[in-house]
């Protein structure tokens, strides 16, 4: 009987990992080739932003989120995964960015037993000072037949799994400027 108790328990134990690994499926923002969740940020200077879906369990063919940026940065180049054959909206889109993979994804064949996989880069710069700003990503807007819905990518029998959001932090660098008087420059004279 006590052997049938501990067997009940750890059986409860076990679901209660596995339910709480199946809620780590995220989308998360990363800056750099360092895949940091923070950046400092100089302006007119580029860096790298990086969309990244963790967490998936089997396959994926798709994924639909929105990426929030400050004003004060904007995006000059895009580049998403690997012969992505179809991209609807861009890094700066109203609606967000739904983006076909172009075929099944199978990440243990394709990438081992990795289970993330950086499906946009996208190159951005401040173009103008700041002290803090947040980079979010938030729901896909979508259209009246595709309601809006939170982040969520499509796996390859056509099941759509909710992504989490995991936001990232941009700090601006400001390059102090060397004072200057009139006195100072009629002594250059």
């Amino acid at each position: 009987m006590k052997t049938l108790r501990m067997f009940a328990v750890f059986a409860v134990v076990a679901m209660s990992l596995f339910a709480v690994a199946a809620e780590a499926q995220e989308i998360a923002v990363y800056f750099g080739s360092e895949m940091s969740s923070t950046k400092q940020v100089k302006s007119f200077e580029p860096f790298d932003v990086m969309i990244v879906v963790d967490g998936i369990d089997d396959t994926i063919n798709a994924v639909e989120y929105k990426l929030n940026l400050p004003d004060d940065i904007i995006v000059m180049g895009s580049q998403y995964w690997n012969g992505t054959t179809l991209v609807i909206g861009g890094a700066n889109a109203v609606d967000g960015t739904a983006v076909a993979l172009g075929e099944c994804v199978n990440l243990a064949e394709a990438l081992g037993e990795q289970t993330s996989i950086v499906v946009a880069t996208l190159e951005a710069m401040a173009v103008n000072t700041f002290s803090q700003a947040a980079v979010t990503i938030s729901e896909f807007t979508g259209t009246p037949s595709n309601p809006a819905t939170a982040p969520r990518y499509n796996n390859c029998v056509n099941n759509q799994v909710y992504l989490t959001p995991v936001n990232g932090t941009l700090q601006g660098v400001t390059v102090p400027t060397e004072q200057s008087s009139f006195s100072r420059v009629k002594s250059l004279f």
